[in-house]
């Protein structure tokens, strides 16, 4: 079987690049809502870029606390009932 013919789940990698296009583009789509084309003077730039930041504040808050979750569930299901008080932190001896 040729090894590039295998499918699998997509490695961290694949992900991690689908992530930073989704960024760049709805960068570029708030950045073009805000008319950061049409602008002349610096307060303009300074009042659009807060808010270009700004904009990515709440999807960032959300997509932390779904990792948070998730980790929770998975870490749940991998380790067995007591397992988190067994486990003691390398070099501890």
């Amino acid at each position: 079987m040729d090894d590039t013919a295998q499918q699998g789940p997509p490695d961290a990698s694949q992900a991690e690049h689908a992530g930073f296009a989704l960024g760049a583009a709805f960068t570029g789509i708030l950045a073009n809502g805000l008319g950061f084309d049409l602008m002349t003077r610096a307060e303009e730039y300074r009042t659009a870029a807060f808010w270009l930041f700004a904009g990515f504040v709440p999807p960032a808050v959300v997509g932390n606390v779904i990792a948070w979750r998730f980790g929770r569930r998975i870490a749940a299901v991998a380790l067995p009932s007591g397992a988190e008080e067994k486990i003691e932190p390398q070099g501890s001896s």
